[in-house]
C-alpha cells in the first residue's frame, strides 16, 4: 500500500492515470484501425463507430472522464491531431463537405459520446442511428453552407 500511496497520493491521482492509460490504449487501436484502413471515409466512420461501442462498453469510465474533467490536456491532443488527420484524408478524397472542420468532429465526438451515455439504459445502441444521420450530414454531397463555427473552439492546448 505505501508504494501505491507515494505514486498515487489521492485517488483521484489513481484515476486519473488509470484514464489516461485506457485513452492512450484506446486512441492507439483507433489510429492503427483507421491507418490500416484504406478508404478515408470507412477510416473517419470507423473511428466514431469503434470510440462510441467503447464507450457504450465502457460507461463507467465515461462516467468517471465527466468528474474528472476529461483526458488529460495531451491526451486530448493527440485526439485532436488524429481527428485532423482523419478529416483531412476525408476532405483530400472529396468525401467531406469543405467546410467542416477538426473542431466541428471534435464536437460531434463529444455530443455522440453523451448520447451514448443519455440513451445507454433505455435505447442501448440508439446512437448508432445518430451517428449514421451525422456522417450523412457530414458528406460532401450536402452543399448547402453551414452556419460560421463558434471563435471559442480551438484546438486543446499542449500544456
Amino acid at each position: 500500500m505505501g508504494t501505491l500511496y507515494r505514486h498515487f497520493p489521492t485517488k483521484d491521482d489513481l484515476l486519473a492515470t488509470v484514464l489516461e492509460q485506457q485513452f492512450t490504449s484506446w486512441l492507439t487501436a483507433a489510429h492503427e484501425q483507421a491507418t490500416a484502413t484504406e478508404d478515408p471515409w470507412q477510416a473517419l466512420a470507423g473511428f466514431f463507430e469503434q470510440m462510441l461501442t467503447t464507450q457504450a462498453g465502457n460507461r463507467a469510465v465515461i462516467e468517471s472522464y465527466a468528474s474528472t474533467g476529461g483526458p488529460t490536456s495531451s491526451c486530448a491532443q493527440r485526439c485532436y491531431s488524429f481527428i485532423d488527420e482523419l478529416r483531412t484524408r476525408c476532405m483530400n478524397a472529396g468525401l467531406l463537405r469543405p467546410d467542416v472542420t477538426t473542431a466541428d468532429l471534435v464536437l460531434l465526438s463529444g455530443s455522440l459520446s453523451q448520447a451514448v451515455l443519455t440513451t445507454g439504459d433505455t435505447h442501448p445502441g440508439q446512437w448508432r442511428r445518430l451517428l449514421h444521420i451525422s456522417l450523412d450530414g457530414l458528406s460532401s454531397r450536402n452543399t448547402e453552407p453551414l452556419p460560421e463555427p463558434a471563435a471559442h473552439l480551438h484546438p486543446p492546448r499542449n500544456d
